[in-house]
């Protein structure tokens, strides 16, 4: 495992299973200056807009069923070159968000300077039902949504007990509540390393926005 290095231009991972914030993290990056990619159009399920890099997506789409629940993998030769050449000529500070991400994440950091990570969580119930909402109109139980969540934060923790890369964890909930939600931010600049610049955001987190799916 490469040590990561303060003076190298970090490349910013946005992990956590679809539905907890990642989209809201990535879209709060990009408009505070970090180059997350070229991205695919808003939809009724991320009325914001997804901030999700789509060559990096659409590679991860041809080796990832996320849906199968796969495990994560050291080991995969062709993604690997691939990865590598769609990276090779990104500079600066960078990053993308897709949850996908996690099942190749030792693959992927080998081809980084100074990968720094940022997992996103929520509250498991109410994470529940914005899956279930969001992505198959209630069709898949309960249980399977659970049984997903979890099975995301144990490949996650399989991660971290051999690696030891820079980590912020993100609560989904406290971009929701006024009392916690600049401090949250600020900790992603601090981590990130951009100037914290409330017009930049200004108006790009709404609590009541319905299709975002904040249940409680």
């Amino acid at each position: 495992m490469k040590k990561t290095n303060s003076t190298l231009p970090k490349q910013i991972i946005v992990l956590g299973r679809g539905r907890s914030g990642t989209s809201l993290v990535a879209g709060l990056l990009d408009k505070l200056g970090v180059d997350m990619g070229i991205s695919r159009p808003a939809t009724q399920n991320n009325p914001k807009g997804y901030f999700e890099d789509i060559e990096i997506s659409a590679l991860l789409d041809k080796y990832v069923d996320e849906e199968q629940m796969p495990e994560m993998t050291d080991w995969n030769k062709k993604f690997e070159e691939e990865f590598k050449e769609l990276v090779k000529n990104k500079k600066g500070l960078w990053g993308w968000k897709q949850p996908k991400t996690l099942y190749l994440l030792p693959s992927i950091v080998r081809y980084l300077e100074n990968p720094h990570i940022i997992v996103c969580n929520r509250e498991e119930e109410a994470h529940i039902k914005s899956i279930n909402s969001a992505f198959w109109g209630n069709q898949k139980s309960e249980e399977w949504c659970r049984q997903s969540i979890r099975h995301y934060k144990t490949e996650l923790r399989k991660f971290f007990e051999f690696n030891s890369y820079p980590r912020l964890d993100v609560q989904f909930e406290d971009f929701m509540d006024e009392n916690k939600r600049e401090e949250t931010i600020k900790k992603i600049c601090d981590f990130v390393g951009v100037e914290y610049n409330p017009e930049k955001i200004k108006g790009f987190i709404d609590p009541k926005q319905s299709k975002y799916k904040y249940e409680k």
